[in-house]
Parts: structure tokens; sequence; C-alpha cells
């Protein structure tokens, strides 16, 4: 696990929730029509996975979701079927959370590199 790890995750999910399930586009070997993987293997960086191209990523997919957001009404159900009880609001909330969580777990890393704690 890495900073840079953490981004390519948060990145991948992005695209997965908003995309996928709010707004029901489809990829290639897409979630989740993709066979069930090792939870980790979103985590796990590659040659191709520069600083600048994870970030990058990772600001254009935020850029999607923004765009997503603000032409679907937050009351609209999910187009994913095993979620169509929930809403886009529910998912923009979801991945409030997410990411959140994922914040608090680089500032972990962090702590470990520099020996500060936030006040």
């Amino acid at each position: 696990m890495s900073l840079l790890s953490l981004v390519k995750h948060s990145s991948i999910w992005e695209r997965r929730w908003f995309q996928i399930t709010a707004a029901g586009r489809n990829f290639a070997g897409g979630w989740p029509a993709e066979p069930d993987v090792e939870s980790d293997a979103t985590f796990r960086l590659t040659d191709e996975d520069t600083i600048e191209a994870v970030v990058d990523e990772y600001r254009n997919q935020i850029a999607v979701s923004n765009e997503i957001l603000a032409s679907i009404d937050l009351d609209a159900r999910c187009v994913r079927s095993d979620l169509v009880n929930e809403t886009v609001r529910w998912v923009a909330i979801h991945m409030i959370e997410e990411t959140a969580r994922h914040a608090g777990h680089a500032d972990i890393i962090r702590e470990t590199i520099d020996g500060t704690r936030g006040r």
C-alpha cells in the first residue's frame, strides 16, 4: 500500500460507482461483469502507473463524476440491477465516505513517513 496506490484505487472506484452504477455505462472488462478478483487488485501498481498518470486519471474520473452528478437527479435510482433500490444520492454519499476513509489511510502512511500528527 502506498499513497499512489490509494489514488489509483480511488480512481477505479470513482469510475465504477458513478459511471457504471449511477449512469449505467458499460466498459469492456468492467465491473460487475468482471469475475470476482482479489480484493486488493485495484491497489496494485504497474510500470505505467506514474504519479502524473495516476493523478491525471483520478482528476479525469472526478470531472466525469461531477458531470454525471450535474446531469442526473440525485433521487434517481441506480441503474445496476442489484442496486436499483439505491439512489444517485446514496452513491454520492457512499463515495464521500470512501474518499474520507482513504484520506485517513493516506494520513496514516504520511505519519509513518514524517512522524508528525495532524492537529
